[in-house]
């Protein structure tokens, strides 16, 4: 098995809400601004993303905001349970006080997937005394992401200099892609709460499909089929032999001594099938799985090994590996 972290995603913590440690993602890209964004803030090409926020990941955030000198934040918001939310209003609170005071500014936007989860949030940061994201000069603020149509659009009037845009030249000298370009919102079932997972598909990356804390990962079957049908296309279009790299990132939580496993036994066997699904696609150069938010590390490699599973996703390799997450060094 892969135990090494993947590439392009990285976790403050990997922990399920019952852990001392909180299953958060995040990752750097270089983004570019608006025309008339202020010339102190001109220079900044790089951006600090969030797939959740947990108050016990604030610090670990503060500090990569600080080492790394960024000034924009997007979190990536798959539900509002404390352990993938709590510290979304904190966050906006400390970026609120440093302009407040003058200091160097740091630019918060949170990306829900409907109107219904960012009218959610909005209720819970309220309630936590949050309100910076409402205010007209703020420089927090919380967007909304048809899950369909794929648009972006802002839940709260904001400065102009609040707009962001993403591209993958650091040089390019335009507007560059709109942010929907990188992000597609994936609708999923979690208990009666309003929950998205997310596919993330940058154009120097790997594909990944982020699952959050889903019941099922069929709801990300669609999504997935029509982008490796759109390189299929292009390939037979052009006479090209375009490959795509994937990451799958799935929660698997367990529970150590209580003898019970949330997802593992239920879910597994589900993965399996997918994997060999996506192992037959000629467009799959290679699949990486990596179990995430988890109680117990040993736990999980165990139930890993007492299923079956290693089992039988060692004839698919070298072509489909499994990772375990692990949080890095911050």
């Amino acid at each position: 098995m892969d135990k090494a972290k993947a590439d392009f995603l990285q976790f403050l913590g990997t922990g399920s809400g019952f852990a001392d440690t909180h299953n958060n993602a995040f990752w750097f890209a270089d983004v570019l601004f608006c025309a008339d964004a202020p010339s102190t803030q001109s220079d900044c090409r790089q951006c600090l993303f969030l797939i959740d926020l947990s108050l016990l990941n604030f610090q670990k955030v503060v500090k990569l905001i600080e080492d790394s000198g960024v000034c924009y934040v997007v979190i990536l918001l798959t539900h509002i349970h404390p352990d993938h939310a709590s510290g979304i209003g904190t966050l906006m609170d400390w970026a609120e006080g440093r302009r407040r005071f003058h200091q160097k500014e740091i630019y918060v936007h949170v990306v829900c997937g409907s109107h219904e989860l960012a009218k959610q949030l909005e209720k819970l940061l309220t309630i936590s005394g949050t309100t910076a994201y409402a205010k007209h000069d703020t420089c927090c603020s919380i967007l909304q992401m048809d899950p369909i149509f794929h648009h972006i659009s802002p839940l709260y009037r904001k400065s102009n200099h609040n707009m962001l845009y993403y591209s993958s030249n650091a040089t390019a000298h335009s507007q560059g892609e709109a942010l929907d370009y990188l992000f597609q919102p994936v609708a999923v079932t979690h208990g009666t709460m309003s929950a998205f997972g997310w596919l993330i598909n940058p154009q120097n990356g790997p594909l990944i499909v982020y699952t959050g804390d889903t019941d099922s990962i069929e709801y990300f079957d669609r999504q997935v089929i029509q982008l490796l049908d759109a390189v299929k296309r292009q390939n037979i279009l052009f006479g090209q032999t375009h490959t795509v790299d994937m990451e799958c990132y799935c929660t698997m939580e367990t529970y150590p001594k209580s003898g019970r496993n949330m997802t593992m036994n239920g879910n597994s066997q589900e993965v399996l099938d997918r994997l060999k699904i996506l192992y037959h696609e000629s467009v799959v150069r290679s699949l990486r799985c990596v179990f995430m938010h988890y109680n117990d590390y040993d736990t999980l490699l165990e139930q890993m090994e007492t299923t079956g599973f290693m089992e039988q996703v060692s004839p698919l390799a070298p072509k489909v590996t499994i990772a375990v997450a692990r949080p890095a060094a911050i």
